[in-house]
């Protein structure tokens, strides 16, 4: 059995913080800082179409795990679409005012493969 981490939820979703609230960054058990991605401080890798999905790999300078690296599955929106954005959360997001990922996957070689074929079955 693994380890959960806490469920990650976009911005949006998050209460406001109070003026006296401080945001504070997690620490992971090595006393290294942790950071959320930048949603407005993004780069489009490389990205591909498979039916009615999108399969992004979006680099996220200001995150520290898998060095800012995230593979994105987005459903009925273009590549155009997503590189039009001045905006991508990669984090799961009910809100219907930003485009928001359906699954997202390892951003390695076997992670961009998984996705293509998450979007091939789910296609079908």
């Amino acid at each position: 059995m693994g380890v959960f981490a806490p469920f990650s939820r976009c911005s949006e979703s998050l209460p406001p913080l109070e003026k006296h609230e401080e945001k504070r960054i997690p620490r992971t058990t090595r006393g290294q800082r942790r950071s959320n991605p930048n949603p407005k401080n993004f780069s489009i890798v490389r990205a591909e179409a498979v039916g009615k999905y999108v399969i992004a790999e979006i680099l996220y300078p200001d995150c520290t795990n898998y060095e800012g690296r995230k593979i994105l599955v987005f459903k009925d929106v273009s590549i155009d679409h997503l590189k039009g954005l001045a905006q991508i959360d990669p984090h799961f997001c009910d809100h219907a005012n930003h485009t928001s990922p359906i699954a997202r996957f390892r951003p390695n070689r076997e992670g961009w493969k998984h996705a293509i074929k998450f979007c091939q079955s789910i296609s079908k």
